[in-house]
């Protein structure tokens, strides 16, 4: 899988921001990669080597207007406390 779409988008939820201060850093990546092609991806598009990633998968969800969420992955990737790192770099 190409690096360049691994990585879909940066998530800013008011969780994910609060996570910011301990160094973790929230994505929305491609249903299809794994941890490795995440860290390697992370690593080319903001030039800062992350410590872990944890990816899980975030189920689709309907409304009562049968308006439906499509299903996603998300990774959540450490980095170093003294890393210099842009989250809104893309």
């Amino acid at each position: 899988m190409e690096l360049s779409k691994v990585i879909i988008k940066p998530l800013t939820t008011e969780k994910s921001v609060s996570m910011n201060a301990l160094g973790k850093y929230v994505f929305a990546v491609d249903g299809k990669a794994n941890k490795i092609e995440i860290l390697r991806a992370v690593e080319q598009l903001y030039g800062t080597k992350p410590i872990q990633c944890r990816v899980l998968r975030v189920p689709e969800k309907s409304n009562s207007r049968r308006l439906k969420r499509r299903e996603y992955n998300k990774a959540i990737v450490t980095f170093a406390k003294d890393s210099k790192f842009d989250p809104n770099k893309l």
